[in-house]
């Protein structure tokens, strides 16, 4: 449904109305691969905002990138009481704006890299309460390399990402769900840093990317309502993840089809 608002004293008309249809767990989000591995650093928070979003768009490529979302928006998709989902969803706002921006790495290209501001204008319609709702116009030039998808995409099950309370873990499951169709993917380490949105102390050698990152996030994604079952194997630039599909196996043993056992590294059968 179409809503009228007005920021700045102009009045604009927003063709999103996410209270109308908030996210379950039978929702599908779905974003270009280029954004999957793009880098940007935001928290759990400003991730959910951006799910919220890309969930209203359900793989419309027309869409003009430009929503009202509030905090009964997020209360609904996220469950938590109104107070915290308030402060959550402020939150989140604000670790989008403090980030600033995507950056796209260009291959082949005349730069190294693209950087790309998340937003066009934001408009402070209601602050710091239960009610708060922002206005957020994304930046045309980063929705379309959001949206626009063409044959290549990353496709999301809201109940798999929505336990997940690491930005960071996020956007290694979001590389993994991209990569799952083919068992598994290689990256070089400096792609897997920006990906992930790392710090550099995390990254600094194989044992603290190991211990603060990457054995985290594998237990996390065990937890976790998920189909893929994930490992990884050092390389000598970077890391390889082996990646198993357990719904694809429950629908070929339905199907009476011969599966493909999941890869088992030596770190699984110590």
């Amino acid at each position: 449904m179409a809503e009228v608002v007005t920021v700045k004293g102009e009045e604009l008309q927003v063709l999103s109305d996410l209270v109308a249809a908030p996210i379950t767990g039978q929702t599908w989000l779905r974003q270009a691969n280029a954004f999957t591995e793009a880098g940007y650093k935001i928290s759990i928070y400003g991730k959910r905002i951006l799910w919220l979003c890309l969930s209203e768009v359900k793989g419309d490529e027309s869409h003009p990138g430009v929503f009202t979302v509030t905090a009964q928006d997020y209360f609904n998709a996220f469950g938590k009481d109104r107070s915290s989902a308030a402060k959550d969803f402020k939150r989140g706002i604000e670790s989008l704006l403090k980030s600033g921006g995507v950056k796209f790495r260009l291959s082949p290209g005349k730069y190294e890299g693209e950087y790309l501001p998340w937003f066009k204008r934001v408009g402070f319609l209601k602050e710091g309460t239960a009610e708060a709702s922002y206005f957020l116009e994304f930046n045309p030039l980063l929705w379309r390399r959001i949206v626009e998808v063409g044959d290549c995409f990353t496709r999301l099950d809201f109940v798999e990402v929505d336990p997940i309370t690491s930005a960071k873990q996020a956007n290694l499951y979001e590389l993994c769900r991209q990569n799952a169709y083919r068992g598994g993917f290689e990256i070089l380490l400096e792609d897997l840093v920006m990906g992930c949105g790392l710090n550099k102390s995390e990254a600094s050698n194989a044992a603290e990317l190991k211990r603060r990152f990457l054995e985290p996030a594998k237990a996390t994604f065990k937890e976790i309502n998920s189909p893929l079952k994930i490992n990884y194997t050092k390389t000598k630039d970077g890391y390889k993840f082996t990646i198993f599909d357990t719904a694809k196996m429950e629908k070929a043993n339905t199907d009476g089809l011969p599966v493909e056992p999941v890869e088992e590294t030596e770190e699984d059968a110590a």
